[in-house]
């Protein structure tokens, strides 16, 4: 059995990050998975000085979502910058707002 899985995405978002290799290591991973509204789902949050969800778990199955769709919200996500790197804020933002409640994750898929 392979269950569904909602794939949270933490990236480091400051200047010590060569961001074009870091959106091709995502892309590239992304492309590894069986993305669809049923199976496997992305959500991105990134880190820098601040912390924030850049691309939440979807909600409706009416959007037409698939890898070509991460792939070019991969593409979107601008580099935040600056030096600092405060890891703890992009995994209270990964735990309270893209796996919480109101975020889109499922219940009965892995995560």
């Amino acid at each position: 059995y392979d269950p569904p899985m909602d794939l949270g995405l933490l990236v480091d978002s400051s200047s010590a990050v060569d961001w074009s290799q870091m959106q091709g290591l995502l892309k590239g991973y992304v492309g590894t998975r069986n993305i669809s509204f049923d199976r496997d789902r992305v959500g991105i949050a990134y880190f820098a000085s601040s912390s924030k969800v850049s691309w939440p778990f979807p909600t409706s199955s009416s959007v037409d979502y698939n890898k070509n769709r991460i792939w070019q919200a991969i593409d979107d996500l601008q580099q935040q910058g600056g030096d600092e790197r405060r890891i703890d804020l992009g995994f209270e933002t990964a735990a309270n707002d893209l796996f919480g409640p109101q975020s889109g994750a499922r219940r009965d898929a892995d995560q």
